[in-house]
């Protein structure tokens, strides 16, 4: 699925939401996209060889019906929020060793 571009995104929810830096749109193709009660789950990037899963967002909200063709759907952009998550990781979990 397809990143969409921040100012384009914004274009297509101006009337119901405002997206900003902190949001990500991806997706946009027919009966492809998040649907309702996948909010708070994980818009992975998978690289086959070995394999390896990246977090890249947590699924955010999307149009009422799922998978229309040019709506995509909006995830929270886990990078602006990375310093946040790793502060509490190391302050809040002693177990834990990230790599």
């Amino acid at each position: 699925m397809e990143i969409i571009d921040t100012e384009r995104c914004a274009k297509v929810f101006r009337k119901y939401a405002e997206i900003g830096e902190t949001q990500m749109c991806v997706g946009g193709v027919e009966g492809e996209d998040s649907c309702s009660g996948d909010s708070g789950g994980p818009l992975m990037k998978v690289d086959d060889a070995p394999p390896r899963y990246y977090l890249l967002g947590i699924v955010s909200f999307g149009t009422k019906k799922c998978g229309t063709k040019d709506m995509p759907g909006v995830y929270t952009r886990l990078t602006e929020y990375m310093p946040w998550v790793l502060d509490n990781l190391v302050t809040n979990t002693r177990d834990f060793k990230i790599v």
